[in-house]
């Protein structure tokens, strides 16, 4: 088991050192594209996405009575909920078979994708629905919590906890 955590905390670190040095803004970009053609259909609002920072920066520009509003989304801790995801699937693959680890990781970055799009045009209808300001200041910063129940579900759902705690010997 202590082998299966090592392997684990090293490649969460080379995940996290890819991240920084340009996995993050590749995946940035990658949700971007996601939304922007939805976004392109909402009249008078566009979408953009500014990499000259440190890290990606989701820029929303609409018209509201003729005139301009501005305001942005930091891709630093909305895109980081990945990195913890792609960690928990790698020590998943220690645990359960190949086939059944991919199947649950496709769910589960599927389910992940889906939640940060959404956000992301949430943002984009933030002043133009107070339904969509509802639910964009609800999903506020709990995408990590999206990320966290993900864990918990397949901790319970393949019995991991029985294989990571060894039944006392009689």
């Amino acid at each position: 088991m202590v082998k299966n955590i090592l392997i684990v905390l090293f490649a969460a670190l080379i995940l996290f050192i890819l991240w920084s040095i340009g996995l993050e803004k590749i995946y940035g970009y990658f949700i971007y594209y996601l939304v922007y053609l939805p976004v392109k259909l909402i009249p008078d609002t566009t979408i953009s996405i500014l990499t000259n920072s440190s890290h990606p920066n989701y820029v929303v520009t609409s018209f509201i009575n003729n005139k301009e509003y501005t305001w942005s989304l930091s891709g630093e801790l909305f895109l980081l909920p990945i990195v913890l995801l792609l960690s928990w699937q790698i020590f998943l693959f220690l645990l359960i078979p190949k086939n059944k680890a991919l199947r649950i990781a496709r769910n589960n970055i599927l389910v992940l994708v889906i939640a940060q799009s959404i956000y992301l045009l949430l943002l984009a209808l933030y002043w133009k629905s107070s339904v969509a300001r509802i639910v964009h200041d609800m999903l506020n910063n709990n995408l990590i919590v999206i990320t966290v129940f993900l864990i918990i579900k397949d901790t319970i759902s393949n019995r991991l906890y029985e294989k990571m705690i060894k039944p006392k010997s009689q």
